[in-house]
């Protein structure tokens, strides 16, 4: 699996020379912001609103109980 990641990196690296070289520094941002906005919009659909709540005899059952002092 880590050499395909490898290779997914370097064909990312390959494409993007291509374009800067080739089409300009502007095709970059072209190609990079609406992929960054799909990405982002999946993440926010993703994502939901935060951790469940528990009730308080649960979240009081998570505390560690300290050693008293006598």
């Amino acid at each position: 699996m880590e050499r395909d990641e490898r290779r997914r990196g370097a064909l990312g690296v390959l494409i993007g020379g291509l374009l800067t070289e080739y089409a300009g520094w502007r095709w970059v941002m072209f190609v990079n912001v609406p992929m960054a906005a799909c990405a982002l919009a999946l993440v926010w659909r993703g994502v939901t609103a935060g951790p469940p709540r528990l009730a308080a005899a649960a979240l009081m059952s998570s505390v560690p109980s300290w050693p008293r002092r006598a």
